[in-house]
């Protein structure tokens, strides 16, 4: 695990983007607004499996970009 020091420039970048964004990400609410589509509507179960997939995909590359973006 990387200590304070090393990664605080890292997080000192994250936070001044996450401040000049307009339209903030909120993953679980997010996660909260997409579950309760799923179950609002009747959805065929081959429909929730690839809503599910692509929501782990869509997570994965959200991950990739942001570690690849602050690895500079």
């Amino acid at each position: 695990m990387k200590g304070v020091l090393e990664l605080s420039e890292s997080f000192r970048k994250m936070v001044s983007e996450a401040m000049t964004d307009t339209k903030p990400d909120n993953p679980v609410y997010r996660a909260i607004k997409a579950e309760s589509i799923i179950q609002s509507v009747e959805v065929p179960e081959a429909e929730k499996y690839l809503i599910s997939k692509l929501d782990n995909l869509e997570e994965k590359l959200t991950n990739f970009m942001l570690s690849a973006k602050y690895k500079q």
